[in-house]
């Protein structure tokens, strides 16, 4: 318990206790634990896959998400005043993620990389306000199925991709003599380029 001014009436302030919850030494560890182990094996299946966000990434978004909700549910309740909105926090924390994983996005040639990295990062987030909200089934579960989704989905692109026409996209700059458009056009048919 602390007391702190809460209002101040003729130029002196009101001292007010200011109290917070606390549990017991293993609901405390509990939450941490959890996003620590969530966040961990996501960030592993990331790490073995050599990507830019891996283990220590995953698992400090899981563990910052599931302490900024715990605090915003838990935090310091003042005698008579209304709780805060702990949704509110939930909502910016989703505005925040989306900055992280907007950095793991990169353009390389035609191609955008790191896509799945963000979703990870994104889904991440999520997992550790569910482990901070007492959702654990919800957050193994979550889990669970972002690692299938990460492995045997990955397995299964790979089977349709070779079906699947990759595009190329090329710039032909020449300077010649008269007009040889149409042969540049057919030369580039005959090698299956085709004209967009």
């Amino acid at each position: 318990m602390a007391r702190l001014p809460l209002s101040y009436q003729d130029g002196k302030a009101s001292m007010e206790t200011w109290s917070f919850r606390t549990d017991s030494w293993a609901d405390l560890i509990w939450v941490p634990l959890m996003a620590f182990l969530c966040g961990g094996l996501i960030g592993l299946n990331r790490e073995f896959g050599k990507k830019a966000a891996g283990l220590r990434t995953h698992i400090l978004v899981c563990l910052g998400c599931a302490l900024y909700t715990e605090m915003s549910l838990r935090g310091f309740l003042l005698p008579g005043m209304p709780s805060s909105d702990p949704s509110r926090v939930a909502a910016n924390i989703v505005t925040g993620i989306g900055f992280i994983g907007a950095g793991a996005i990169w353009r390389q040639g035609v191609n955008t990389v790191g896509l799945t990295t963000a979703a990870t990062i994104w889904i991440t987030g999520a997992i550790g306000i569910a482990c901070a909200t007492g959702h654990y089934l919800h957050a193994l579960g979550t889990t669970a199925i972002t690692l299938f989704t990460l492995t045997v989905l990955r397995w299964v692109e790979d089977r349709i991709r070779p079906h699947r026409p990759e595009m190329w996209y090329a710039t032909l700059v020449a300077e010649v003599e008269g007009d040889l458009t149409g042969q540049i056009i057919h030369r580039c048919r005959e090698m299956e380029f085709h004209r967009d």
